[in-house]
């Protein structure tokens, strides 16, 4: 029997399972059906099947730590684990002093991520990627492939995410369980890395500023400056392809950029304008400079949390049991967040609180236009037009990025769906759920869900909605609903979508459905 040991949890049973250490390479193999006590070591010319280098990008707030794997076996990769000693059969990152939890959990195009815990009162994890079950055979790592984008977001440095172990899963091979070692830096990996830097200029020769320059198949981008300049660093050894967009501007991608290790390759991109849009809806304005920030990006709590399987179900609270509500997490990361609180107060619900969200994006390029959908608000005056008695019309006028209209036993109720939005919801039902009723004017929930879908289209030539006919654009779906409730005759429930339509440089030509939703209330 294969003992599947990289999957979102882990249980110290491995009775048949052994480990044979690279010593060259510090790096472990196992394999099923052997006693666990066969070690033998390795050659030390033996070349290791798989190599993981970690980047570290430090920020005043923020620790990026970025994992890179590179690829010599002759079967594809289908998911990492980071943080999971698979020689001793144990997580080893940590919240606990002087250690901090994740705020964010990056994925490359194709992936998806989730926590791995061993066991549920642990106080260790390790964080794992998966390749999404319907690109298996297309964003899995191939052999003498690189791919990195793998991030883990922290409020600042923890050294245990770069000296910690990794584990990978193949694709086809069953009968190899794992492939793990130690963490090297980035710049060690073979073939190694470099970096690609230039202008993006516009036709006139001029730089453009706030520029996107990423390179595909990663989330290893960056922003220019006001001169139009950019810096991608860690470029995989290799030919690589870069693609810039900016606000105003036609996409440009340029392919075969060859990256020598260890040395700079420039590369300049010249953009076209595109010409005014002929059919402008209403001035909406997008929060450019909150574009960069991640998601979740520390509204979820996860200080003591149960990680679960995608499957498992909620193990029901002991009558003994008298902690803190603490969250039961399945996905955690930049596309996806499910949260489960059990009951309070004497509820034996297991799942009274809910939160759901669901970011589908399958390269940078969609993310980028996803995100400039989320941070585009409508005008002040659409929504203080309407709020009438539902909210005071100074408190409105002080948000600096308005999108609810009025509240209703102190939820806010949505006049458009935004990423302001998904946050003030997902922050509310953790609130909630621990008890805390200050920001639902002192009136305690028995109950509370949250749900949040996004999604981009394919381009298309032409889109007709009523009325207006554009040309050339990707439009950008956003679903939102909430219900609480908090006995007999208080309950509130609402939802909300939203049509964003965006040419390819990230420009919203218009949005539909930003309104008042249908309230039901008791």
């Amino acid at each position: 029997m294969v003992l599947q040991l990289p999957l979102a949890r882990f249980r110290r049973t491995a009775t048949h399972a052994a480990v044979v250490g690279l010593c060259a390479a510090a790096l472990f193999l196992v394999a099923a059906d052997t006693p666990i006590g066969s070690i033998r070591a390795a050659e030390p010319h033996e070349e290791p099947w798989a190599q993981v280098g970690v980047r570290v990008e430090s920020r005043p707030g923020a620790c990026t730590y970025t994992y890179t794997v590179l690829s010599r076996y002759p079967d594809r990769i289908a998911g990492l684990q980071i943080g999971y000693d698979i020689a001793n059969g144990a997580c080893e990152l940590t919240g606990a002093r002087p250690h901090v939890l994740p705020d964010t959990v990056g994925s490359p195009p194709g992936w998806e991520s989730t926590p791995a815990q061993s066991e549920h009162d642990s106080t260790t994890f390790a964080v794992y990627w998966r390749v999404t079950p319907d690109l298996l055979d297309s964003a899995s790592i191939a052999t003498d492939e690189m791919l990195s984008g793998f991030s883990v977001t922290l409020p600042r440095p923890d050294p245990l995410y770069e000296s910690c172990h990794w584990t990978l899963r193949f694709r086809w091979n069953q009968d190899i369980l794992g492939y793990g070692g130690s963490l090297r830096p980035e710049g060690a990996l073979t073939p190694g890395s470099g970096t690609i830097s230039g202008r993006v200029v516009n036709e006139s020769g001029s730089g453009v500023p706030f520029a996107s320059v990423v390179l595909r198949r990663t989330r290893q981008s960056d922003t220019t400056g006001p001169d139009g300049r950019y810096l991608v660093s860690g470029v995989p050894a290799g030919f690589n392809t870069l693609v810039g967009s900016a606000l105003g501007y036609h996409s440009r991608e340029i392919g075969h950029v060859r990256v020598v290790k260890d040395a700079a390759t420039t590369a300049d991109l010249r953009l076209v304008a595109w010409p005014a849009p002929r059919t402008p809806c209403a001035l909406y304005v997008t929060a450019r400079d909150r574009l960069a920030l991640p998601f979740p990006g520390g509204i979820v709590d996860t200080l003591g949390a149960f990680y679960l399987e995608a499957r498992e179900n909620i193990p029901p609270r002991r009558a003994d049991d008298d902690s803190l509500q603490r969250p039961f997490i399945r996905t955690f990361g930049s596309q996806g967040v499910d949260l489960f609180y059990r009951g309070i107060r004497g509820d034996s619900a297991t799942t009274a609180f809910t939160a759901s969200v669901r970011r589908h994006f399958v390269d940078a390029n969609e993310e980028r236009l996803l995100r400039i959908a989320e941070e585009a608000y409508p005008p002040p005056d659409a929504i203080l037009a309407i709020a009438g008695r539902y909210a005071s019309k100074q408190d409105l006028g002080r948000e600096k990025h308005l999108w609810w209209y009025g509240e209703f036993d102190g939820v806010r109720l949505p006049y458009a769906v935004t990423m302001d939005a998904v946050r003030y919801y997902l922050a509310l039902i953790q609130a909630t759920a621990r008890g805390d009723s200050s920001q639902t004017g002192g009136i305690p929930m028995k109950r509370a869900n949250f749900s949040y879908t996004a999604s981009v289209s394919p381009r298309q030539s032409t889109l007709s909605r009523d009325g207006r006919v554009f040309e050339d654009v990707y439009t950008v779906e956003l679903r939102l609903s909430w219900s609480n409730y908090c006995g007999s005759l208080c309950a509130c429930s609402f939802n909300l979508n939203r049509t964003v339509v965006l040419r390819a440089d990230g420009t919203v030509l218009c949005v539909f459905g930003d309104q008042k939703p249908m309230v039901i209330v008791s």
